[in-house]
């Protein structure tokens, strides 16, 4: 709920910096949307494999502390019947399970930084490509600097919208 005020922002952004960059470079600035679109569909099931992960991570924490605390009130009788290697062989495993899920839910989240900060630069790179090659009279410093500052710009939204999306 924390993301939804920021949803009329990250839409009026994208709706905004769709126009002027449709304006500036024509078609061309449509593969670079489309670049942008990718991560956005590429990031989503990422998302929802973190999330899972999360979940999972919390579950297994639990069982892991709840392994821990059963050791700890039965510590007498543990030591009595040397049952320690048994017990603690036993919380390693709880403990391998809990950090596999750690591991994967970070994974998840990092690839999704990652093709959000490098989204811009490579839709800023198919843009100039194709307005080079198609029309190279428009590639001019007037027509390019306000590409590269709108799709920086426009990361915002592509990185806000898949937020806003898995909580509605």
């Amino acid at each position: 709920a924390r993301f939804l005020p920021l949803m009329w922002l990250c839409l009026s952004s994208l709706v905004g910096g769709l126009t002027v960059v449709f304006v500036l470079s024509g078609l061309a600035g449509g593969l670079g949307v489309l670049v942008m679109a990718g991560t956005f569909f590429v990031s989503m099931p990422l998302g929802r494999r973190a999330k899972r992960s999360q979940a999972a991570m919390l579950k297994a924490s639990e069982e892991t502390a709840g392994a821990t605390r059963e050791l700890l009130d039965g510590a007498k009788v543990v030591k009595f019947m040397g049952w320690e290697e048994t017990y603690l062989a036993h919380i390693c495993r709880r403990r391998a399970t809990e950090l596999t899920h750690l591991r994967t839910y970070r994974i998840a989240i990092n690839v999704v930084v990652q093709i959000g900060r490098a989204s811009p630069i490579i839709s800023i790179l198919c843009t100039v490509l194709v307005l080079v090659l198609t029309s190279p009279d428009r590639f001019r410093a007037d027509v390019v600097l306000p590409i590269i500052s709108l799709f920086q710009a426009l990361r915002v939204p592509f990185i806000m919208l898949p937020m806003v999306f898995q909580i509605l």
